[in-house]
């Protein structure tokens, strides 16, 4: 008696419209309105997709060029934190790497403005919480280079 009560499973794709579902696929109307839906689905993902390679991932080169350009030839130019890793590898093996106050204060001394650029404040604010606020109770924003990456805005620094 309760075998008779229970209902059956349904065989019908809740996602897929009826008009893809139905028994009948072999009429070409059916199957050029799925078509029709299917290509308007990708097309709107496409169409998402445009904000999202229309900007860097990271602007490292962005960056490292706006401070080639406006740096003069006796400036330093450093990079501390994760900003370091990609700039010694790829984009400025030239640069300066300092690991800590210590380091980026000795590349202060002298007649000359130093650059600083980093990335991914959250990490630094956690590796290093001393350097991040060194930076900023030191050092000017002078510019900021936003990415996809989520905390990945390469932002650049400047002390005289």
């Amino acid at each position: 008696m309760l075998a008779n009560n229970m209902s059956q499973p349904s065989t019908s794709s809740p996602t897929a419209p009826d008009f893809c579902t139905s028994h009948s696929l072999l009429n070409l109307t059916a199957v050029l309105r799925c078509s029709a839906v299917l290509a308007l689905v990708f097309l709107a993902s496409l169409a998402s997709l445009i904000p999202y390679y229309r900007t860097p991932k990271q602007d490292y080169s962005g960056a490292l060029a706006y401070v080639e350009a406006q740096r003069r030839p006796e400036d330093v130019v450093a990079a501390v934190g994760l900003a370091a890793s990609g700039y010694r590898g790829l984009y400025g093996p030239h640069l300066a790497f300092p690991q800590d106050i210590a380091e980026l204060s000795r590349l202060q001394e002298g007649d000359h403005a130093t650059w600083v650029l980093y990335t991914f404040t959250r990490n630094l604010r956690v590796t290093n919480p001393a350097l991040l606020d060194y930076l900023e109770e030191n050092f000017t924003p002078q510019a900021s280079f936003p990415g996809t990456v989520g905390d990945g805005t390469i932002y650049v620094l400047r002390a005289e």
